[in-house]
């Protein structure tokens, strides 16, 4: 039972009371403080699905929780399914840190290799071959981050927070961009323009393969994957390509794609590139949230009725 990896449908499945044994992914966690003003840590694990923990100052598993760090890591666990106020949680008595692959622990929505191929794809028919040799100069080609890339996650428990996540919301904001493209042309008074607009969507994000591992957050992420992806361009071929405006025009979409939620956009492009952004991840996370049936989503502190046919 020790060796047994929990699963989603084990998740799903508990009753409050029921003893929790296996192996699961720790997602993150922190200290807390009871009403009394006790310390105890409340986390998330996951397999496939999340769920909220706690451990509490008495327990194994707040000693090792607070002495080593687990974060990301797959742990072996005992414990208690808890439900308190229709809330779900696992009261953890001990956790171990053990040497086994995350993925088999991680949300898998999107064919990898498919999604890989089609935004390349998207990419050729979308820009210049100039534009184009950059692209694969800096990702295409680029063996170590194209790894991180495919596998990273597009955000930590937002839109897309899975394997793959990352590269297929670049896909899909891509989409978006070739749309208003097409719709606004007026927004594009040459190649050029459309080159800067397109290489900007594609590397919009490409520094959250460095704020984010497989949904947990690093000590980079102080700078934010704005700034980050940044520094893996290639300064020198974009000056040569599209000049030194050229370069601050892709520097300000990298800086700026947040709209209001960070830095306002300063420029055409990317505030086209802030709605192209910001059209995908609200409407994935409305896709995802209406998973399993509900009758409501929420959205920007909305509760939105889901349609029903019929009678």
């Amino acid at each position: 039972m020790r060796d047994t990896k929990i699963t989603k449908e084990m998740l799903q499945s508990y009753k409050s009371g029921q003893l929790v044994e296996g192996l699961i992914l720790c997602k993150g966690y922190k200290v807390a403080k009871t009403k009394t003003g006790s310390d105890y840590i409340q986390g998330s694990l996951q397999s496939v699905v999340e769920v909220p923990f706690k451990a509490w100052g008495n327990s194994t598993a707040f000693t090792n929780l607070t002495t080593e760090e687990y974060a990301g890591s797959v742990v072996m666990i005992t414990g208690k399914y808890d439900v308190y106020n229709d809330v779900a949680s696992i009261i953890l008595n001990t956790v171990v840190a053990v040497d086994v692959p995350v993925d088999d622990f991680l949300e898998q929505r999107y064919d990898v290799a498919q999604y890989w191929e089609a935004l390349k794809a998207l990419v050729r028919r979308s820009v210049s071959d100039k534009a184009y040799a950059i692209a694969e100069c800096v990702l295409f080609n680029n063996e170590a981050l194209a790894t991180e890339f495919k596998k990273a996650f597009a955000a930590s428990s937002h839109h897309d927070n899975c394997i793959g996540g990352l590269m297929a919301h670049t896909y899909k904001v891509m989409l978006h961009g070739v749309t208003v493209r097409n719709l606004y042309p007026q927004f594009f008074a040459s190649q050029d323009v459309i080159d800067l607009f397109f290489l900007g969507i594609l590397f919009h994000d490409i520094g959250k393969t460095q704020e984010n591992k497989l949904g947990v957050y690093q000590h980079a992420a102080i700078v934010t994957h704005r700034y980050l992806g940044i520094e893996m361009l290639d300064r020198d071929a974009i000056i040569q390509g599209y000049g030194y405006n050229g370069w601050l025009e892709i520097v300000a979409i990298m800086l700026q794609h947040h709209g209001e939620f960070d830095d306002k956009a300063r420029t055409l492009l990317a505030y086209l590139v802030f709605l192209c952004d910001n059209m995908d991840s609200k409407l994935t996370l409305l896709q995802q949230s209406m998973e399993g049936g509900v009758n409501k989503v929420r959205i920007d502190d909305m509760y939105l009725e889901v349609p029903v046919v019929g009678d």
